[in-house]
């Protein structure tokens, strides 16, 4: 099954998560993926709803069959965000849509790799303590931006002058995490993940729903 998808986000830096998802349709059975970020940027008109987005896809990108809309879970949840998207995209028509709700926030899925922020800082061998959250907690960390950053700090063990010339490189370093998010790590046991996952496993054994929706209603039962 050939799938081509366009992945609408709250922020450009989230659009790092395609490498992510193109792994995850391969591995649950697609033959061929292609991803794309719909960068609506240069049509302010658009504006920051999700209709409104998921409707520009649409017109810009007709030969997109699957959209995946991106919203952080914040203090609203998983449920709320995707009740939010199927109202929102309910007169949709001939394309799939499926949501990507990290909780609270992407940076919730990024800190869990002990490796890989070690890797990414360029402080492979340190051995320093992280204190980093479970799988099961890290969806009631407050700020995982906050976290991510504090820990990418700690990881490298830099201090004074070479502290403050590394935080500059703190946003280029959670995009490569996001980059480099492996479907078999820790994040494979979030909720928030396993849920997503789920959608793409309905959508790719034709598991039949109407126009969108009710895979979001058979995973919520």
């Amino acid at each position: 099954m050939k799938v081509s998808f366009a992945l609408v986000c709250e922020g450009s830096s989230d659009s790092s998560l395609i490498p992510h998802i193109q792994e995850l349709f391969v591995r649950y059975g697609a033959t061929e993926v292609s991803g794309e970020y719909a960068d609506l940027t240069c049509f302010p008109r658009v504006g920051s709803s999700v209709k409104n987005k998921v409707d520009a896809v649409v017109t810009l990108m007709p030969h997109i069959n699957v959209i995946i809309v991106h919203r952080d879970g914040d203090g609203v949840g998983a449920v709320g965000r995707e009740l939010e998207i199927i109202e929102q995209t309910a007169h949709v028509k001939g394309k799939k849509i499926i949501p990507i709700i990290p909780i609270r926030m992407l940076e919730a899925w990024l800190i869990l790799d002990e490796q890989a922020i070690r890797d990414v800082v360029g402080n492979s061998g340190s051995k320093v303590r992280l204190d980093l959250p479970t799988p099961i907690s890290v969806e009631g960390v407050r700020d995982p931006k906050v976290k991510l950053y504090q820990t990418l700090e700690v990881a490298s063990e830099l201090t004074g002058a070479r502290l403050k010339k590394f935080k500059k490189r703190l946003p280029a370093m959670r995009r490569r995490l996001a980059e480099s998010l492996s479907p078999l790590g820790l994040v494979s046991q979030t909720e928030s993940h396993a849920r997503f996952c789920s959608y793409l496993k309905s959508y790719l054994n034709a598991v039949p729903f109407v126009e969108g929706d009710t895979c979001y209603r058979r995973s919520a039962t």
